[in-house]
Protein backbone atom coordinates (compact mmCIF):
# COMPACT_ATOMS: atom_id res chain seq x y z
CA UNK A 1 0.00 0.00 0.00
CA UNK A 2 1.42 3.47 -0.88
CA UNK A 3 0.49 6.43 0.64
CA UNK A 4 0.29 10.15 -1.33
CA UNK A 5 -0.38 12.99 0.25
CA UNK A 6 -1.16 15.92 -1.70
CA UNK A 7 -0.40 19.13 1.06
CA UNK A 8 0.97 22.79 1.15
CA UNK A 9 0.54 25.82 3.19
CA UNK A 10 1.77 25.33 7.01
CA UNK A 11 0.80 27.94 9.17
CA UNK A 12 1.32 25.98 12.14
CA UNK A 13 4.97 27.76 12.43
CA UNK A 14 3.05 30.95 13.07
CA UNK A 15 0.93 29.37 15.54
CA UNK A 16 3.83 28.62 17.56
CA UNK A 17 5.56 31.62 18.02
CA UNK A 18 2.55 33.00 19.48
CA UNK A 19 2.21 30.37 22.06
CA UNK A 20 5.23 29.51 21.88
CA UNK A 21 5.07 25.71 21.80
CA UNK A 22 4.50 22.58 20.05
CA UNK A 23 6.84 20.32 17.58
CA UNK A 24 8.60 22.90 15.13
CA UNK A 25 10.71 20.55 13.11
CA UNK A 26 7.37 18.02 12.46
CA UNK A 27 4.63 20.19 12.79
CA UNK A 28 6.24 22.23 9.72
CA UNK A 29 7.88 20.78 7.44
CA UNK A 30 4.91 19.27 4.86
CA UNK A 31 7.41 16.43 3.63
CA UNK A 32 7.06 14.25 6.68
CA UNK A 33 3.35 13.97 6.42
CA UNK A 34 3.30 10.88 4.20
CA UNK A 35 5.98 9.00 5.84
CA UNK A 36 4.68 9.66 9.62
CA UNK A 37 0.80 8.50 8.00
CA UNK A 38 2.76 5.50 6.33
CA UNK A 39 4.63 4.54 9.62
CA UNK A 40 1.86 4.61 11.78
CA UNK A 41 -0.79 2.64 9.58
CA UNK A 42 2.41 -0.07 9.19
CA UNK A 43 2.79 -0.10 5.46
CA UNK A 44 5.83 -0.69 3.07
CA UNK A 45 4.95 0.92 -0.08
CA UNK A 46 6.05 4.46 -1.30
CA UNK A 47 5.41 7.41 0.44
CA UNK A 48 5.03 10.86 -1.14
CA UNK A 49 4.20 14.24 0.20
CA UNK A 50 3.29 16.65 -3.28
CA UNK A 51 3.34 20.28 -3.28
CA UNK A 52 1.84 21.80 -6.50
CA UNK A 53 -0.08 24.51 -4.78
CA UNK A 54 -3.32 24.54 -5.86
CA UNK A 55 -3.67 21.23 -7.72
CA UNK A 56 -1.42 19.04 -5.15
CA UNK A 57 -4.41 17.37 -4.36
CA UNK A 58 -5.29 16.06 -7.76
CA UNK A 59 -1.87 15.50 -8.62
CA UNK A 60 -1.66 13.15 -5.22
CA UNK A 61 -4.45 11.18 -6.79
CA UNK A 62 -3.03 11.26 -10.08
CA UNK A 63 0.29 9.79 -8.97
CA UNK A 64 -1.69 6.83 -6.76
CA UNK A 65 -3.53 5.88 -9.60
CA UNK A 66 -0.64 5.42 -11.70
CA UNK A 67 0.95 3.41 -9.35
CA UNK A 68 -1.92 0.98 -8.88
CA UNK A 69 -2.16 1.07 -12.83
CA UNK A 70 1.43 0.20 -13.26
CA UNK A 71 1.48 -2.24 -10.26
CA UNK A 72 3.73 -0.53 -8.41
CA UNK A 73 1.26 -0.78 -5.27
CA UNK A 74 -2.31 -2.69 -4.82
CA UNK A 75 -3.87 0.15 -3.27
CA UNK A 76 -3.10 3.43 -3.15
CA UNK A 77 -4.04 6.01 -0.28
CA UNK A 78 -4.58 9.26 -1.69
CA UNK A 79 -4.72 12.57 0.62
CA UNK A 80 -5.17 15.97 0.18
CA UNK A 81 -4.46 18.79 3.25
CA UNK A 82 -4.60 22.22 3.25
CA UNK A 83 -4.49 23.53 7.34
CA UNK A 84 -5.00 27.09 7.93
CA UNK A 85 -5.32 28.37 11.09
CA UNK A 86 -6.99 31.37 12.62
Amino acid sequence: VSVYVGISSCEYLSVLHNVGEGFSATGTTLSIAAGRISYVLGLVGEAMAIDTACSSSLVAFIQGAKSVERGEANVALCFGVNSMFD
